[in-house]
């Protein structure tokens, strides 16, 4: 006996968010990473809107109508370099990372960044709940670019990890663990 499966639909676009939109709904430019979540779609961006370089942040679209709703932060304290994004649910926590600017990265590397430590070297927490920030680790402004956010696969764990691309003094690429510490988050 022979199993064959029935065709699939062909995929369609249901939805496209002009790049217009973003920006005047979310005040965000250059979406990097996108997972859905709690209350909504959450769209990790690179840039400001109307051609700013910053601050890159989260806007956030509904889950049904895919409509952006607006940005996510209510309060983005110190927090201006945008890239990644995840959460750990259990203990009201979105951590997010840091690239650079889209001027910095869209026409290529330029050395003089790198070097002059000009690329985000923190991971930034922030309470879900309240949408705030609440605590800044930095890396070291040695390791520039802080990339793509891990958390453990298990939600009652609060740790989780960040590959950092580059150690401007050694050329390393680094995986840091980022935990609770008693009532702080720490990263080694």
């Amino acid at each position: 006996m022979c199993w064959t499966p029935s065709p699939t639909p062909a995929t369609q676009v249901v939805r496209e968010i002009a790049a217009e939109e973003l920006a005047a709904k979310a005040g965000y430019s250059r979406p990097h990473t996108i997972h859905c979540g709690p209350g909504g779609i959450f769209v990790f961006n690179l840039g400001g809107a109307n051609g700013n370089d910053g601050p890159g942040g989260i806007a956030l679209l509904d889950h049904d109508s895919f409509d952006v709703v607006g940005p996510w932060e209510q309060d983005r304290g110190d927090q201006y370099f945008g890239y990644d994004g995840w959460w750990h649910l259990n203990h009201d926590t979105v951590i997010t990372s840091e690239w650079g600017t889209p001027s910095m990265v869209e026409n290529g590397l330029n050395p003089e960044d790198l070097l002059g430590r000009r690329f985000g070297h923190h991971l930034n927490f922030w309470s879900m709940s309240q949408r705030t920030l609440t605590q800044r680790i930095d890396l070291g402004d040695q390791h520039q670019m802080v990339f793509e956010v891990r958390p453990a696969h298990d939600p009652a764990k609060a740790w989780g990890f960040v590959g950092v691309v580059i150690s401007v003094e050694d050329l390393s690429g680094s995986v840091w663990l980022w935990h609770r510490d008693g009532d702080r988050w720490a990263a080694t």
